[in-house]
């Protein structure tokens, strides 16, 4: 996981396209993001905690239609949150795609440690790559993922 790239998946470890993905994450021992919340106790926000099931579920569209569009975050119908999440922890995103149109996808998804500790239902909007440099940077990086389940 890096914070400060936000890339906060580190590895895809199974995928099945157009269904589901399971990705996997280390957060860092340190990130400015820790230095406020909260001082001497540090968690990581829940927002990056759903940007993470999100981002997992960008993925799955990504690897599943050979990057034909982008995935972007445009709307969390629900989240609840049951844990913390601490620097150092081990993180896996269960992700499912719920329903899938041409220009969006809902996925939901859950984020666990040895247990749930946040789960989701968001909105992707699927949109063309407005440029080769974009495009190339975002097959890089999922690509990179995806090497580590081989």
């Amino acid at each position: 996981m890096n914070i400060e790239k936000n890339l906060l998946i580190d590895r895809v470890d199974a995928i099945e396209p157009w269904v589901s993905i399971q990705c996997s994450s280390q957060v860092p021992e340190h990130a400015p993001v820790f230095d406020g919340h909260f001082p001497g106790y540090p968690i990581l926000p829940g927002v990056l905690m759903v940007e993470t099931m999100a981002q997992a579920g960008g993925f799955l569209y990504m690897l599943s239609s050979d990057f034909a569009k982008m995935a972007f975050l445009i709307n969390i119908k629900q989240a609840k949150f049951n844990g913390f999440v601490m620097p150092g922890d081990r993180l896996q995103a269960d992700v499912r795609i719920v329903h899938r149109a041409e220009s969006y996808l809902v996925c939901e998804g859950t984020l666990r440690q040895a247990e749930v500790v946040a789960r989701a239902q968001w909105m992707l909007r699927l949109m063309p790559f407005d440029n080769d440099v974009l495009r190339q940077a975002v097959q890089r990086t999922v690509l990179g993922c995806h090497e580590r389940l081989r």
